[in-house]
């Protein structure tokens, strides 16, 4: 089915409101708002909390616990570790609202609108990317589907070239950007545990023990969560926690991950990317150059 532009939908409707819960889909939606001036009022907790507060100073005003009555539009980001998104649009659907579920990353679609085997069908599905289009149309039966770009992944590329512009030096040699896989029905025999160990497995044997190391644990991850993993021989790691993604892309020469939506950005911006995963399973993310952790060379000497 030929996809529409959400630019054409959005004037439609008279009020509109946003939720979200996860960082992905809040990062996605929330800059999609601010540029669409979409400011009717929002339903927004857990990680996308700072998210939204960042970019709507106002939004302790504007954030509600549910729908408003004279909502006619609902749009939510999605996720599969939450229900605040699916709840909300299963209640919009129930009232008659119509919905557009955001769909931010390439995985577990069916999964985000599925609780307790009930399943809610929105109004309309908005990708970024033909990947996330055709993964769609795939997926669901007859789907409406919208397109618009990616505001977050356009400014956040802009901020990483900005950023070089400024300062050309790296700061890291390499990035590993931490996941929830364990948290995932898709991972059972690789977690984040097994891909650190991986990653500084490889590193040691190619010699890169002396290198300069940054740790970015997801927002959904406990700052302290891979300090038992951050071996004694080397000895410039850095965790990094509250960090901007674009400042630590624009630091680091390489990023390793697993099916991170950084390392979609850092390829994209020109950085070596890597991934951490075993033998036979590619990543969960449109990625074009980047190649196995294995294939890292010797270091130089």
């Amino acid at each position: 089915m030929t996809s529409r532009k959400l630019e054409d939908l959005i004037p439609t409707y008279n009020h509109i409101q946003v939720c979200s819960f996860d960082a992905g889909g809040g990062n996605v939606l929330a800059h999609l708002s601010k540029d669409f001036d979409i400011v009717s009022s929002f339903i927004v907790d857990g990680p996308a909390l700072n998210i939204y507060s960042t970019l709507f100073p106002e939004l302790h005003i504007l954030n509600r616990k549910t729908l408003d009555v004279e909502t006619d539009l609902l749009i939510s980001s999605t996720g599969w570790q939450s229900s605040l998104e699916y709840e909300t649009m299963a209640m919009a659907l129930s009232r008659g609202i119509h919905v557009i579920a955001v769909l931010d990353h390439w995985v577990n679609y069916l999964g985000r609108f599925e609780r307790q085997g009930k399943i809610i069908h929105p109004t309309y599905f908005l990708a970024f990317d033909d990947a996330s289009e055709n993964k769609i149309n795939q997926e669901f039966a007859s789907p409406k589907i919208l397109r618009t770009e990616n505001r977050y992944l356009a400014r956040t590329l802009r901020e990483i070239r900005d950023l070089r512009t400024i300062n050309n030096s790296h700061t890291y040699d390499f990035t590993f950007i931490g996941e929830p896989l364990s948290r995932s029905c898709e991972s059972p025999n690789w977690s984040e545990y097994d891909a650190i160990q991986h990653f500084f497995e490889v590193l040691r044997i190619c010699g890169y023990v002396n290198s300069r190391i940054a740790i970015k644990p997801h927002p959904a991850e406990d700052a302290s969560k891979y300090d038992f993993y951050l071996p004694k021989d080397f000895n410039n790691v850095e965790i990094i926690y509250e960090e901007n993604l674009s400042k630590i892309l624009a630091q680091t020469e390489s990023v390793v991950g697993c099916h991170s939506m950084a390392l979609y950005i850092a390829e994209l911006s020109g950085k070596s990317v890597y991934t951490a995963l075993p033998t036979g399973v590619t990543p969960r993310v449109p990625l074009n150059i980047a190649r196995p952790l294995t294939k890292l060379g010797t270091k130089p000497k």
